[in-house]
């Protein structure tokens, strides 16, 4: 169901992504987003299962994907050590917003982590609100979406 939404956001080389740095931020905050609202549906555990199919894991990072989805993250999002450009600080954010509407709701706990995420990884607000609205627009283009 959610394959065209999700390939919207990932380009992928012959189908697989090396994990980098972007791809563990992002890969971090796609699990703090799908916990943000104290929830995890089965939207949610599907769009995460895309991001690990197109990744080229190892044993090891499966395994530290598998714990952080298990078990809700305590603390902030602390990934702006593994991106530097502006690119890569959007791409990550482009991901974290779609995982926050992927469900097809958009909870106040969501609208305030990608607030928080946004400045964390130094988006002005005016880009930010930009991504999300494109995110939003492919969502629409799956299933409806609600707002807090």
């Amino acid at each position: 169901m959610f394959r065209k939404f999700y390939g919207f956001l990932l380009t992928a080389k012959e189908g697989c992504i090396e994990m980098d740095n972007i791809s563990m931020a992002t890969m971090k905050g796609l699990v703090y987003m799908m916990w943000a609202d104290g929830i995890v549906d089965d939207a949610e555990r599907e769009f995460m299962g895309h991001f690990a199919a197109s990744m080229n894991f190892s044993p090891e990072e499966l395994k530290e994907l598998a714990a952080m989805m298990n078990e809700q993250p305590n603390g902030d999002l602390d990934v702006k050590e593994l991106v530097g450009s502006m690119d890569e600080r959007e791409r990550v954010y482009k991901s974290v917003a779609a995982m926050a509407v992927v469900d097809g709701y958009l909870a106040a706990p969501e609208k305030k982590m990608l607030e928080n995420i946004a400045r964390h990884l130094e988006i002005p607000a005016w880009k930010a609100n930009r991504i999300i609205d494109e995110v939003k627009a492919g969502i629409s283009e799956v299933r409806p979406l609600r707002e807090d």
